[in-house]
C-alpha cells in the first residue's frame, strides 16, 4: 500500500501490511488528510474490535500521538477514550486508555474518576494496580492545588492510599513508591510530624536514586532534584513556623508544578520514539511543545503562580503573570485584540527588545494556546532563578558522574565540554572558553570555562570548573581570585565546579571546605552555606555570599567525586 491508496483500502490488508502502513506510510501521509480523515480513520480501528490487538494499540498510540501535537482536537481524544470505548479483551490496550485517560483529566474529571474506579474491579491484577496510581496522581493534584488545608490533608491521606495499594498489588512499582513517600512527607509536613520527616527525605533520596529518572537523563534530573529541594524546603517551614499555610501553599503549588514538569518531559520522551517523531521533531528538540501544561489547565495555573512567588507582588513581572492566568482560554491562539495586548504588555516589560523581536519570539512558539504561548515567551525573556540554574548544573554534574569514562585523570576541558553541551540541551545558552575580560594578571584578555547566557546573550553566569586530587591550596586560590577577575558584570550567580580525583571523598569535601571558609576573596565573604537537601554522598554543595560594591553576590560550589579505583 502506498502513500497515494485510499485509507478505505487498510481492512483489505494483512495484518503485517497494515502494521507496515501504520509505521512507514501513514505518517507521510498526514499532510494529505483533513483532521476528519485522520479522526475517522484511526479511532475506526480503535473502535474495531475484529481488529488485531497490536494494530489497535498502534493506532491508539498514533491517535494520542496527534491529540497531543495538535493534529487532532481534545474532544475528538475524549470520544474515543470515553463515549465510544468498548470493554476489550485486551490488556495492554486498557492499560494505554488508563494512561491517556489521566492526560484528559482537567477537562473530563468527574468521568474520567469514574472510569478509574470502575477498573478496581478487575480481575486483571495490573489494571487494578493502574488505576489505583491514577488515582492517587488525582488525588495528589487535587491535595497540592486545594486552597483549604483540610481539603488538602483529604486529598492527600487518600492520594497515598492508593499510590499503596499500586505497589502492594505490583512488586516493586517505583513510580507509585516515590509518590507515595513524596505524599507521606508532605502529609507529615502538614501535620507538624516533624520527628520522622528527615528519615523520609533520606528514604526519598534513595528512591530517587535509584529510578530510572537517575541514571541522568539531563530532561528529567534536575526536575526530580527541584521536587526534592521543595519538599525539603517544606520541612524547614514546618520546623520555623508551622502556622504559615500560605507559605505552604506556595510550596504545594511549586511541587504540582515540577511534577506537571517531569510528566511533560516524560511525554515529550514518548513523543520522540513515536513513529510520528520525524514530523514533531523539530518541535521536541526547540523545547517549545509543552503537551501536559496545554491539557491541563492545573499545571498552567501552578505553573504561573510557581513563577508569580519569583516577583514582588506590585511588580510589573507580577501583574503581567497574573493577567495571563485570569485571562479567557483562548483555544485558537489567533485572536488579534488578545494577542496585540499581550504583546504590547511583553514590550513594556521588556522595552530594550523591539516590538518586532518580541512578535517573532512569540510567532515562532508552536502552542495552540495564546496564554501558554506569552508565557512561554515570558520564561524565555526573564532571566532563570538561581535555583533553576543550579538544579540543572547539578544535574549536568550527576550525569558526568554517571559516565565512567570522566573518571580519574580525565581532562578538565573535555569535562567542562560535557557540561556546556548537558546545559545546552537544557535550554541554556552556553559558550566554552570563551574569551572575555582580563586575566588575572590584567595583561590580557582571559578565558572564562563556561559563560551561561539568557535568550538576549546577556551573561547570567559563570562556570570555573578545575581539577583536584588534593587540596591545592595555591591552584584553588587561583581559580577563586580568577572568577571575580573575569565577572566585570557583577553577577548575581556564580559557579565553582570541583571534579575531585580524591581517594577518601568526605576528607577532601571537608578540607575543601574549610579552605573556602579561610580563603580572603576578593569581595568580602559574608556567609557560608552548605546546601543539605541532596540525597547524594558522592555530589557536595555549598555558597559563599559575597559583598561586591554594597550588593551580595554568590558563588556555587560543586564539588563531585570523581575518583578512579
Amino acid at each position: 500500500m502506498t502513500r497515494s491508496n485510499n485509507l478505505t483500502e487498510f481492512d483489505t490488508l494483512a495484518v503485517p501490511e497494515r502494521l507496515n502502513f501504520l509505521e512507514e506510510y501513514f505518517p507521510a501521509a498526514l499532510a494529505g488528510l483533513s483532521e476528519q480523515q485522520l479522526n475517522d480513520f484511526l479511532s475506526g480501528i480503535i473502535g474495531n474490535r475484529q481488529e488485531n490487538n497490536y494494530v489497535r494499540r498502534k493506532a491508539l498510540n498514533l491517535f494520542i500521538d496527534l491529540v497531543i501535537t495538535g493534529s487532532l482536537k481534545t474532544r475528538h481524544a475524549l470520544t474515543v477514550l470515553i463515549d465510544n470505548w468498548q470493554d476489550n479483551a485486551d490488556l495492554f490496550l486498557e492499560i494505554q486508555r488508563l494512561k491517556d485517560l489521566y492526560l484528559f483529566y482537567d477537562q473530563e474529571q468527574v468521568s474520567i474518576e469514574s472510569i478509574f474506579k470502575s477498573y478496581l474491579q478487575s480481575d486483571e491484577m495490573e489494571l487494578v494496580s493502574e488505576s489505583h496510581f491514577h488515582l492517587g496522581l488525582v488525588n495528589m493534584q487535587k491535595g497540592f492545588m486545594s486552597n483549604d488545608v483540610d481539603q488538602s490533608r483529604w486529598h492527600l491521606t487518600n492520594s497515598q492510599q492508593e499510590f499503596h495499594n499500586a505497589s502492594e498489588i505490583i512488586e516493586n512499582r517505583s513510580d507509585a513508591m516515590i509518590f507515595s513517600k513524596a505524599v507521606e512527607i508532605v502529609l507529615d509536613i502538614l501535620n507538624g510530624v516533624t520527628e520522622s520527616i528527615k528519615g523520609s527525605l533520606k528514604d526519598l533520596g534513595q528512591l530517587l536514586f535509584q529510578k530510572e529518572a537517575f541514571s541522568f537523563k539531563i530532561a528529567t534530573a534536575p526536575l526530580y532534584v527541584g521536587f526534592y529541594r521543595i519538599l525539603n524546603s517544606l520541612s524547614k517551614i514546618t520546623i520555623e513556623n508551622p502556622g504559615a499555610w500560605l507559605d505552604f501553599r506556595q510550596g504545594l503549588t511549586n511541587l504540582f508544578y515540577h511534577y506537571a514538569t517531569i510528566k511533560n518531559e516524560e511525554i515529550k520522551d514518548s513523543l520522540n520514539i513515536s513513529i510520528l517523531s520525524n514530523s514533531i521533531i523539530k518541535k521536541l528538540e526547540s523545547q517549545i511543545l509543552q503537551p501536559f501544561f496545554l491539557l491541563n489547565f492545573s499545571a498552567e495555573k501552578a505553573k504561573i503562580n510557581a513563577l508569580l512567588g519569583e516577583f514582588a507582588t506590585e511588580s510589573p513581572q507580577a501583574e503581567f503573570l497574573l493577567y495571563l492566568r485570569d485571562m479567557a482560554i483562548d483555544t485558537d491562539g489567533k485572536k488579534k485584540a488578545e494577542f496585540e495586548a499581550l504583546l504590547q504588555r511583553l514590550h513594556n516589560l521588556f522595552p530594550n527588545v523591539s516590538r518586532a523581536t518580541l512578535e517573532d519570539i512569540v510567532e515562532k512558539i508552536d502552542e495552540p494556546r495564546l496564554s501558554f504561548r506569552f508565557l512561554k515567551a515570558f520564561e524565555s525573556l526573564v532571566e532563570p532563578t538561581s535555583d533553576q540554574l543550579t538544579d540543572k548544573i547539578i544535574s549536568a554534574s550527576l550525569t558526568l558522574q554517571s559516565n565512567r569514562i570522566y573518571y580519574g585523570n580525565y581532562s578538565e576541558d573535555d569535562r567542562n565540554t560535557f557540561i556546556a553541551s548537558m546545559l545546552q540541551s537544557g535550554g541554556f545558552h552556553c559558550k566554552d572558553q570563551t574569551r572575555r575580560s582580563t586575566s588575572p594578571s590584567g595583561k590580557s584578555a582571559g578565558e572564562i570555562d563556561i559563560l551561561i547566557e539568557d535568550i538576549q546573550h546577556n551573561p547570567i553566569g559563570i562556570i570555573e570548573a578545575l581539577n583536584l586530587t588534593y587540596i591545592d591550596t595555591a591552584y584553588i586560590q587561583l581559580h577563586l581570585n580568577k572568577i571575580f577577575t573575569y565577572d566585570a558584570n557583577g553577577l548575581k550567580n556564580n559557579y565553582v565546579v570541583v571534579y575531585a580525583n580524591a581517594k577518601n571523598f568526605g576528607t577532601f569535601y571537608t578540607s575543601y571546605k574549610t579552605f573556602v571558609s579561610k580563603h580572603t576573596f576578593q569581595y568580602p565573604l559574608v556567609k557560608l552555606e552548605e546546601q543539605d537537601d541532596l540525597p547524594y554522598t558522592d555530589l557536595k554543595k555549598l555558597s559563599t555570599t559575597h559583598m561586591r560594591n554594597g550588593s551580595e553576590t554568590t558563588l556555587h560550589h560543586i564539588v563531585i567525586n570523581l575518583f578512579k579505583a
